[in-house]
Order: structure tokens, then sequence, then C-alpha cells
């Protein structure tokens, strides 16, 4: 993990920390394999300790859903996945996405967070919204 996300690894807000100060985030396929890209580039190849878990012990949590879109024209959509926790919803990733009619889309995003928080996150929910503008107007 100190390899792929040394930037949350090494954040000590990260997590479901409370109302006052939780954030998490979330990666996509392309996403994830670009950091594991970058992180065999950095060393040449990932080395045989790539998966031994070093404490502070951190894994991933991971969301899909398949998105169809219904309308019978195209509509621009955000597109936010929140973590509950109780009555706290933290907001993980968020992106604006045109679904076209009669399509499916797939929707996958990874979350990195460190095991002892995993039992924190009691739901994962996809929100989406249309976008407000002319052309999405009724």
């Amino acid at each position: 993990m100190r390899l792929l996300v040394p930037d949350i690894v090494n954040d000590p807000g990260y997590g479901m920390n409370g109302p006052s100060g939780s954030h998490l985030t979330a990666f996509s396929d392309g996403q994830y394999a670009k950091r594991v890209r970058e992180a065999q580039e950095k060393q040449g190849a990932i080395s045989p300790c790539y998966h031994v878990d070093l404490p502070p012990y951190w894994s991933w949590m991971d969301f899909s859903a398949r998105l169809n879109q219904i309308s019978s024209r195209p509509v621009t959509y955000n597109i936010t996945l929140y973590a509950e926790s109780g009555s706290l919803r933290v907001p993980v990733i968020s992106s604006t996405e045109t679904l076209y009619p009669q399509q499916d889309y797939p929707y996958k995003a990874s979350v990195p967070l460190l095991r002892d928080q995993a039992d924190k996150i009691t739901d994962m929910e996809l929100e989406i919204l249309p976008v407000a503008d002319e052309e999405n107007s009724p």
C-alpha cells in the first residue's frame, strides 16, 4: 500500500474519523492500474514483498454497480459514491458522466481503507442526479 497510495497511507486524517474530519478516496480500475504501473516503474518491478502487510494494516473495499440509462436521450449525471457510518455520510468519489439510452455502464470503485476502520462503514450508496441545464431540463 505504501507504494500504491503513499499520499493516503501518510495522511493521518484519512478514514472514517467522525463528523469533524472524515474523508476517503476511491480509484477507478484505470486509476488503480496507473498506480500499479507507476509503482512498478519506480521499483523496476514489484518485489516479492509487495503483498506483505506491515502495520498499520490496509485493505481495499470494492464497490461495483451496473448503471442503465432508460431515458430516450443522453443525459448528463453527477455521480457520487458515499460511505456511511450511522448518521455520518462521507463522499468518496464524484464524477460527471453522460449516459446514453439503453446502454449498460459498469461502475467500479476501490477504496483504500485501514482494516480496523472497515467495520465502521455500514453502507455504501451511489447517488446519481441529473445535471440541471437547458438540455437536460424537461
